[in-house]
């Protein structure tokens, strides 16, 4: 009994020992730890030199498209283009059943051609009335013709002038009857009005086209150029002119950026929310964008202005709307959180506008383990 009770304390002794050696250590690690801080990465702001810019956003919209409808009434005969494909101006796209156009341009072409003669028979009577005019004049100075021979011919003469004239207005009144139906004949072949993409096909054969309130049988974007409509408050209007630059991104290509430029400011202000519409010219020389692409885009004003950058890993709670937001920095190897303000984000980098003076010691990664006050280490 005695020798059990032995082995009892030995082992109570021993777990003590443990117990008292782990507490050691681990006060040892959280002393390490205290002395030597929590790692964080730091970095020194600078003040740098960029250019400012206003946010905009908008829908791309073809600059040039066309809605192509028939002017003459019939069915559609042929149909010689697909949807979404390329077309060039002037390119033939539909024909309309033109039998009864065509006739009816024949006819008139008939009633051309006989007022035509009909003019020319007037003319060769009044050259005919004239020679005898003039030789009655000639025949009463000689004492051979008498003065009503000569008054007959004057009178001859006077017919003949008016039956030209008649003969000529009714040459070209039938000429225009002529011309407005080669018109409408030409008018049955619905061609491009503008080089582009068809964006819709509404033709068919055997659809009747026309009519007052008749469909566009065609719908042409061109693609080459698109325009982008932007609202600029007026209080970020200054520096955006026509001409500047402009930079811009869509949710399809979001790491590449387009570029574009200004093209017309309007000149009266929106009273309703008080901005200023832009229009912007944008060229799609890739053939990457398309008609209602969603656009974020940054006009550039020209000014230059010295700021400080900082990563987006930096910026704890940023308030877009407020622009302010907060920043640790390391003061004698103590993270201190500050309030700044922020302003645009130029390619990941937020500029501070207020809250740092150049050579602030700020930190950039680990900011989100510490707290106001924490004892850091920076890390290489």
């Amino acid at each position: 009994m005695r020798r059990k009770l032995i082995y009892i304390a030995v082992a109570v002794l021993a777990v003590a020992v443990i117990a008292v050696l782990s507490g050691r250590k681990q006060d040892k690690t959280q002393e390490v730890k205290t002395d030597g801080g929590i790692s964080v990465e730091t970095s020194a702001v600078k003040a740098q030199v960029v250019e400012s810019y206003v946010d905009a956003t908008g829908n791309l919209t073809a600059k040039y498209s066309a809605e192509v409808r028939s002017e003459v009434s019939g069915k559609v005969r042929e149909v010689y283009v697909k949807d979404w494909v390329k077309v060039n101006k002037g390119e033939l796209l539909a024909r309309i059943d033109s039998d009864e156009i065509a006739a009816s341009a024949a006819r008139a072409k008939a009633s051309a051609e006989n007022a035509k003669a009909a003019s020319l028979e007037a003319q060769t009577y009044l050259n005919r009335a004239d020679r005898e005019l003039i030789r009655m004049q000639n025949l009463k100075q000689s004492g051979l013709a008498t003065q009503q021979q000569l008054d007959d011919a004057s009178t001859d003469m006077a017919a003949a002038r008016a039956r030209v004239a008649s003969a000529q207005a009714q040459t070209a009144a039938a000429q225009e009857d002529y011309r407005q139906a080669a018109i409408r004949l030409g008018k049955a072949e619905i061609t491009a009005p503008i080089s582009g993409t068809i964006a819709v096909r509404n033709a068919n054969v055997g659809d009747m086209a026309g009519g007052d309130n008749s469909a566009a049988l065609f719908s042409i974007i061109d693609e080459s150029i698109y325009d982008l409509n932007v609202s600029i408050p007026t209080v970020d209007i200054a520096g955006v002119g026509v001409g500047s630059r402009v930079e811009f991104t869509v949710d399809a290509f979001p790491e590449k950026v387009f570029e574009g430029k200004v093209a017309h400011v309007n000149p009266q202000v929106d009273t309703a929310d008080r901005s200023i519409k832009v229009n912007i010219e944008v060229r799609n020389d890739e053939n990457l964008l398309k008609s209602g692409f969603f656009v974020k885009a940054k006009i550039y004003t020209g000014e230059k202005r010295s700021v400080f950058l900082l990563p987006q890993s930096a910026i704890l709670g940023n308030d877009s709307v407020a622009r302010k937001a907060k920043v640790y920095v390391v003061q004698s190897g103590i993270a201190r959180l500050k309030d700044v303000a922020v302003g645009h984000v130029y390619n990941g980098m937020v500029e501070i506008t207020g809250g740092l003076k150049d050579g602030d010691n700020v930190v950039t990664r680990g900011g989100f383990t510490i707290k106001d006050g924490d004892v850091v280490s920076v890390g290489k």
